[in-house]
């Protein structure tokens, strides 16, 4: 024992001496990577450029006209479609935890967030950043849409104010609940109030006190460059309906930035935040003692440039969390499971990335050559400890089922990407026409020894023309991309990882606890069973992109999109050969094909490259009014979609995810219609933006949101198999390819009116945002389980609600 202890220890400090040199490695490398970029980084002539319409980012301007909520996410979702929020509260009002964005038919897993070019990206959240940065700071939000690859940085981007171009300000703004009647009559848009089928009338309401604030202060360094220092914070008191008392949550933010003229045009930026709740979980219909408390801090330190020659960026980020359960035991139904969000294992992380991008321009008569490299180190520490080290679940309360945990669990995680490219692309006075090689390589390893990698080409084709001398332009881009792995993919390897034993639980003595004697035909789970297919590879994807628009209206943009992708390669879960359970046909469900299992307790599973594809496809099209000098603000589109693929059983982004998998993928029961429309398939959308200034003080904006319900399944449960009662999809998500089973369609109307005007001689502003101005009160999920509750509203969306706003420069 004593030498096992002995030789691990050494084998520890060896992978301890390795990894230092393997972080320092990184950083030299990173270094490289911005010095190969920044070398002779120096202005030099403009080159003439095509000056196609650009109508996909807001300026700091556009934000101000918004009912923006402060948060990034409520901007995405008025801006682009499709852009759905997994947590489907909407207003900005989502925050501070968890607030994930399905765009443009990718996975929510699949986010990716850029602050001033880097890849802020929470390594250990996928689909979220590390850092939320406040809207209050920003100079423009963005995101590409279709058509560009992972190495031309797809996602959303975020850019900080320059110090040169910072006012001095502050900024009130607390929000609350007006409610009161509806606007619009019964049976027309609200169709069927969520009300009437017994979801509650009071929803997600602000209690006093609730306030938001944020300031800006400028400053001139000794050398004379200017600089910024920012702080944004909020405490809000929250109802939910789950809740008896009204949630406490809060955060805070300071940031400050500088231009240090290292290289030109260049911005050197700080960031720490730290975000607090008492009921995590609550926004997802978790029962109170199931919600948990939640601290993160945050710190982010960011540097970019760009020139005529080169652009390069580089991140440094670090975060702590911590959750703790609001409850000695832990639990689960597995009714309410289909539509909420899987249990939340208390923990504490340690999560940090290293993120180097750029590229050089390299000039040439005949083309313009670029050629760079992105790259990423990301670790994630955690630490898992379930209280009682077990996991109860009822089914329509009755006892089901106990994972008994081995122990707390102590996993770490790392991951190393890299994407060098070469680019060539041309620009004319009225065309425009480009290609791009790129290499993928991942590398991820665990603490505990297990590996996965993969290197992959990929490539792209672009182009884009006016036709002749009139206003019609045409382009398309054809695309073959990989989606890369995740830390979350490393971490289901982790043989460090929790694991246990899942048994069938008969509570004969009804004390609400799983005795020994009360347990039955358990089944391994957990990381320790774990294992990859030899030579796995990341999700790809193929993409074709074609958009075809006019601007011979003066100042107007009509735009029409198609665009059609296929997912492959995807990640899914099988049981390792030699471990699968034995499954039987049953006769337990006259409705859907059922297996009896047996021979359990020798589980092991596999996650394999799947040979189920994927598919999306769209078609939209837009009317905009172009930025310019106007006393008018118009953007109307609307859109179809589709996505279809295999996701696990349940209902919403948590599971109805293509990004998304578990060890249930294995179990031939819970893979009987599991195929059908997806998550950020929401059929039609519909977003308008419109406003006018008046006498250049007054402002009113409005902006009106459709979109069609989530495609869901019905479920029915079965009993009479060998393993238990169990719930099973009856039919597939959304009707499968030809259907139309959804949710209630969802509809807002978000105003503000803000007036600027002079304060003690400097400018000053007032603003009022309301909230979902009808008080529409349209569902926000149903209940898929067959029988008396089936299809009644769980919830009804947020009651109308207000935020005013007051600010001033000084």
């Amino acid at each position: 024992m004593r030498f096992g202890r002995r030789f691990n220890k050494i084998i520890y400090r060896g992978r301890l001496k390795i990894l230092v040199g393997l972080r320092k490695f990184i950083c030299l490398f990173f270094v490289a990577t911005l010095t190969l970029a920044a070398d002779d980084a120096v202005k030099s002539e403009a080159q003439p450029t095509t000056e196609f319409p650009k109508a996909w980012s807001m300026t700091k301007d556009d934000i101000a006209a918004l009912p923006d909520g402060n948060h990034v996410a409520s901007l995405l979702e008025f801006m682009f479609q499709p852009a759905v929020m997994t947590n489907v509260d909407t207003g900005g009002f989502s925050r501070p935890e968890d607030v994930k964005i399905a765009m443009f038919g990718e996975s929510t897993t699949w986010q990716r967030w850029y602050f001033g070019g880097a890849n802020i990206s929470n390594p250990g959240r996928p689909g979220e950043p590390l850092l939320y940065i406040p809207v209050g700071v920003l100079a423009e939000v963005g995101a590409e849409k279709y058509g560009v690859s992972n190495t031309e940085k797809n996602g959303i981007h975020m850019q900080a104010l320059a110090a040169n171009n910072a006012t001095d300000s502050i900024e009130l703004s607390p929000p609350s609940q007006i409610g009161g009647p509806a606007i619009i009559p019964r049976a027309v848009a609200d169709r069927e109030p969520a009300s009437d089928w017994g979801a509650p009338t009071s929803s997600r309401a602000f209690q006093a006190p609730s306030f938001e604030g944020h300031a800006l202060k400028t400053f001139r360094l000794q050398n004379g460059k200017n600089g910024f220092l920012f702080a944004d914070g909020y405490l809000m008191q929250r109802s939910f309906n789950n809740l008896s008392t009204p949630e406490s949550t809060g955060a805070f933010t300071l940031m400050s930035g500088f231009n240090p003229n290292f290289l030109p045009n260049d911005a050197l930026n700080f960031a720490v935040q730290g975000r607090m709740r008492s009921n995590l979980g609550a926004e997802y219909y978790f029962a109170e003692n199931q919600t948990l408390k939640s601290d993160q801090y945050s710190s982010l330190a960011q540097y970019n440039f760009s020139s005529e020659k080169a652009d390069g960026a580089l991140a440094v980020g670090y975060a702590y969390r911590n959750t703790s359960l609001n409850s000695s035991t832990l639990s689960r139904s597995a009714t309410d499971a289909l539509y909420q969000a899987p249990a939340f294992i208390p923990e504490k992380s340690h999560t940090l990335f290293f993120d180097g991008e750029g590229f050089k321009k390299i000039p040439w008569d005949k083309v313009k050559l670029e050629y760079g490299i992105n790259s990423r180190f990301e670790m994630q520490n955690r630490a898992q400890n379930a209280p009682g080290n077990e996991l109860v679940q009822t089914l329509l309360s009755v006892p089901q089922s106990a994972t008994l945990y081995s122990g707390p669990s102590n996993e770490t995680n790392y991951l190393l990407r890299w994407q060098p490219f070469i680019r060539a692309k041309q620009e004319y006075a009225r065309a425009e026409w480009g290609a791009s090689l790129n290499a993928h390589a991942d590398w991820g390893f665990t603490d505990a020894g297990s590996k996965l990698g993969f290197i992959t080409p990929a490539a792209k084709l672009h182009g884009k023309s006016y036709l002749g001398s009139s206003a019609f332009f045409v382009g398309g881009d054809v695309l073959h991309d990989t989606l890369g792995f995740t830390l979350q993919d490393v971490s289901f390897l982790n043989k460090d990882s929790l694991s246990g034993t899942a048994y069938n639980w008969t509570d004969t003595n009804g004390n609400g606890i799983p005795d020994a004697n009360e347990l039955s035909q358990g089944s391994r789970t957990g990381g320790a069973y774990h294992s990859a297919q030899s030579g796995l590879q990341a999700p790809q994807k193929e993409e074709l992109n074609l958009t075809t628009g006019y601007t011979g209206f003066a100042g107007w943009l009509l735009q029409l999109n198609f665009n059609g992708r296929l997912y492959r390669k995807l990640l899914a879960v099988r049981y390792a050969d030699g471990t699968s359970p034995t499954f039987t046909p049953s006769a337990a469900s006259s409705i859907v094909q059922t297996y009896d299992k047996t021979g359990t307790g020798n589980e092991g599973y596999e996650l394999y490259n799947s040979d189920q594809n994927a598919y999306y496809a769209h078609a939209e099209v837009t009317l905009a009014k172009l930025p310019k000098q106007s006393e008018w603000i118009f953007r109307a589109s609307i859109g179809a979609y589709y996505a279809t693929g295999y996701a696990p059983q349940g209902i919403g982004a948590f599971n109805n995810d293509i990004g998304v998998y578990n060890e249930n993928n294995a179990d031939p029961n819970f893979r009987e219609n599991q195929f059908g429309r997806l998550d950020n398939d929401r059929g039609y959308m519909g977003k308008v933006i419109f406003g006018r200034r008046f006498f250049r003080a007054l402002m009113i904006s409005n902006v009106l949101r459709y979109r069609d319900g989530e495609a869901m399944a019905s479920f029915q449960t079965v009993t009479g198999l060998a393993q238990g009662p169990i719930i099973m999809p009856t039919d597939l998500r959304g009707g499968g390819l030809t259907g139309v089973g959804r949710f209630t369609y969802s509809l807002a109307w978000d105003l503000r009116i803000r007036y600027d005007s002079v304060l003690w001689g400097n400018k000053a502003w007032a603003f009022i945002d309301i909230y979902n101005l009808l008080n529409s009160r349209t569902e926000l999920f149903e209940n898929p389980l067959v029988g008396t509750q089936y299809r009644n509203p769980i919830e009804q969306g947020m009651a109308r609600s207000m935020r005013l706003g007051m600010g001033m420069n000084f």
